[in-house]
């Protein structure tokens, strides 16, 4: 049935899919490293079924890891953003090339290291900035 004054449809139950859950492995435990590949593709299917297209994209082409951190994007505990390898103020564009999916965390503490101001950081200057903030992680300083 459609509304004829906002143009809006109801949602019949039957177009809702039914999805089903695949149970974890007997006695599988995301603390056993020989599980760790099982548990990682369970967690992207996660991902790709909860999120919209344009992030899955993103994540896709990343690996599934922030570029930041390099820890995995897929759990949902933790706030995604979307951040621009070249920020349109120097240049850069909003396309998929120029667009990389990190943790809140990670954009926080990546942009109190390289404010907006002043000249883009160089390679060497990021890679210094990502392993001070690896060690922030690796520290639980949140």
């Amino acid at each position: 049935m459609t509304d004829p004054k906002k143009n809006k449809q109801l949602t019949k139950m039957s177009w809702i899919p039914i999805v089903r859950y695949r149970l974890i492995k007997f006695r599988a435990t995301p603390y056993d490293s020989s599980l760790k590949g099982y548990f990682s593709s369970r967690d992207e299917k996660e991902f790709n079924r909860n999120c919209i297209k344009s992030k899955q994209r993103m994540a896709k082409i990343q690996n599934y890891k922030c570029p930041i951190c390099n820890k995995s994007i897929t759990d949902f505990t933790e706030r995604l953003e979307v951040q621009e390898k070249v920020p349109v103020i120097y240049g850069g564009t909003r396309k998929y090339n120029n667009l990389q999916l990190v943790h809140r965390y990670c954009n926080k503490q990546y942009y109190k290291i390289f404010p907006l101001k002043g000249e883009l950081p160089t390679k060497q200057q990021k890679q210094k900035g990502y392993k001070i903030i690896r060690q922030l992680r690796l520290a639980e300083i949140l």
